[in-house]
């Protein structure tokens, strides 16, 4: 590498190079994550994990994948989710699930004063627990979705 021959030519490097660096910091504080603390007072399924009734932190980042980790730090896994916009924000976080008799999916998460949220894509169990519903004779299973509201921190 040659050596540089004017100062023009090392401020333009030494630019080059702080803008780059601003690169990669910007992506990196959009990544930081909007945690959201619940009760939930139900046994819950998600794609690959069963989670106990209980207190939870919920870890939401700008990538697909969202942690879950119990209050206690026994219980620990991650979902996948696609983003999805509401036209407002609320004030205070809240979780969707799917519930099917006593079995409950989860299935958005919309952290406090962020009009983004997850939605998270059914797990097979779920899927197929909504084809035995359909099958029944009379639908005789029942479906609805619950809400909770988050902690304030």
């Amino acid at each position: 590498m040659k050596p540089f021959n004017s100062a023009l030519a090392y401020q333009v490097v030494a630019t080059a190079a702080m803008i780059s660096n601003l690169g990669c910091a910007v992506p990196a504080l959009a990544q930081q994550p909007q945690a959201i603390h619940v009760v939930i007072p139900f046994d819950f399924d998600t794609a690959c994990s069963h989670f106990h009734a209980g207190t939870y932190r919920i870890n939401m980042r700008s990538t697909p994948f969202t942690a879950v980790t119990s209050e206690n730090s026994k219980e620990f896994g991650y979902v996948m989710g696609d983003p999805e916009a509401r036209s407002a924000a609320d004030k205070r976080g809240r979780l969707l699930f799917h519930r099917y008799g006593n079995q409950y999916f989860l299935s958005e998460i919309w952290a406090p004063g962020n009009p983004m949220g997850q939605r998270i894509l059914p797990s097979r169990k779920e899927r197929d627990v909504r084809i035995a519903i359909a099958r029944a004779p009379n639908h005789a299973g029942s479906s609805s979705d619950v809400a909770l509201v988050a902690n304030d921190d």
